[in-house]
């Protein structure tokens, strides 16, 4: 544990450059011994020696044949090089040695083309010239060309539920679950027998976060958050891919029993309701009482159409800690205002007409009853005494469904 050196700010000789601040992103130690810094504002990589002396430094524009997007992480690669990550850029790993020469790229995934979370990330050279990585169930070896040719641990497989991220309850009853290590979605009914597996192409996405939406008619939508690589990709109502569409960019809701949907419009200050031929049929932008709506952070429908919108302190500008739950007809009309704890997760609810389900910080939930605005805690027993898991209603409205990813428990609401 004896601390053998420590270097703050450019070391002396390094290249001039003219950023007003120093950040070091990473380092990575070759396997040659060497600790390669990398210094994101000036984009450099800075080599030292193991025993801290300042070698030489280069710069990462011009390194590689195009211009890198977000490179942040450095690790070791093969035979003494390293191994850049530039995040969202394609292809996302360069091979660097340590003179700044570009030896090459990768694209890693496996042979059937996926891409799993971390499997970039965590990419790692051996002193045998072997690359490998684990995308956190796995620890998979990865060829010259960046494909995983050898796995330990458990096997990628397609049609088995890996690990649940999001779940929901659609207007049909269905239970939605996605999963985060493959990218498909597994659809259940409600007393979990699976009725179907929605499939993306590991092309459709760049990004493994992804939102899930579904129609009334039982289509299923998956879409990159807005503002990254701006897909969607639906899916028919037995799971088949039909292909990339325009219905339900980024955030959004259908209406039960239509292909209509309300969307997050103007960066979270409004909604839109657009119709399937793309038309916008109506507008929210301000609350029940005529103030403008601060931050659109979660939306639930009713089996009626009725919209629920809840905002909060998301927004980095407003001093309001209450958050703000506004009702909607099912055409924009407004209707009431209810003022909640500033413990409220305001990034999900759920809406079933007499009940709004909300989640909480500390990880148990809350009942809100629309006819008379009380706010209920809910109280499970012990075992399940975490409601950090999704929830929402049974389609006639008389149970609560708690969903972890793994398990589905099924509640009576209370009868009022």
């Amino acid at each position: 544990g004896t601390l053998l050196w420590s270097r703050e700010g450019m070391p002396r000789g390094a290249p001039e450059t003219n950023v007003y601040s120093v950040n070091f992103a990473d380092l990575a130690v070759t396997t040659e011994g060497r600790v390669a810094v990398l210094e994101f504002s000036s984009k450099q990589v800075l080599i030292f020696e193991f025993d801290g002396s300042f070698s030489h430094a280069f710069s990462l524009e011009g390194a590689v044949p195009q211009k890198l997007r977000y490179p942040n992480e450095l690790s070791a690669g093969s035979e003494g090089g390293l191994l850049l990550d530039d995040s969202v850029g394609s292809p996302p790993i360069w091979r660097l040695s340590v003179d700044g020469a570009c030896l090459g790229s990768l694209d890693p995934r496996y042979p059937d083309g996926r891409t799993p979370p971390g499997l970039v990330g965590n990419l790692r050279g051996a002193n045998d010239g072997h690359l490998w990585s684990t995308d956190g169930t796995a620890i998979v070896r990865l060829d010259e060309s960046g494909i995983v040719d050898r796995v330990l641990g458990s096997e990628l497989a397609a049609g088995r539920l890996e690990e649940p991220s999001f779940a929901f309850v659609d207007s049909l009853g269905r239970i939605l679950v996605s999963d985060y290590r493959t990218g498909f979605v597994h659809v259940f009914d409600r007393s979990g027998a699976e009725l179907m597996v929605c499939r993306p192409d590991p092309d459709d996405f760049e990004t493994t976060w992804r939102r899930l939406a579904a129609a009334g008619d039982g289509s299923v939508f998956l879409s990159s958050p807005s503002g990254l690589d701006d897909v969607t990709i639906e899916f028919a109502p037995d799971g088949t891919r039909l292909g990339p569409c325009e219905s339900g960019r980024g955030e959004h809701a259908f209406k039960p029993g239509s292909r209509d949907y309300w969307q997050k419009v103007e960066f979270g200050q409004a909604l839109e309701l657009v119709n399937v031929e793309g038309q916008v049929e109506a507008r929210v932008d301000r609350r029940p009482d005529r103030s403008w709506v601060g931050w659109v952070g979660g939306i639930a429908l009713a089996p009626d159409g009725s919209l629920a919108l809840l905002e909060g302190s998301a927004n980095p500008l407003s001093w309001e800690r209450e958050k703000k739950l506004s009702l909607y007809a099912a055409d924009g009309a407004p209707q009431r205002m209810f003022l909640l704890s500033d413990d409220v997760t305001e990034f999900w609810l759920s809406y079933s007409g007499r009940w709004i389900a909300l989640n909480a910080e500390e990880g148990h939930g809350y009942l809100l009853d629309v006819a008379d605005g009380s706010l209920h805690r809910i109280l499970l027993p012990d075992e399940h005494a975490d409601l950090s898991g999704f929830t929402g209603f049974s389609p006639d409205g008389r149970e609560i469904w708690w969903i972890d990813g793994t398990r589905m428990e099924r509640f009576a609401l209370p009868v009022r």
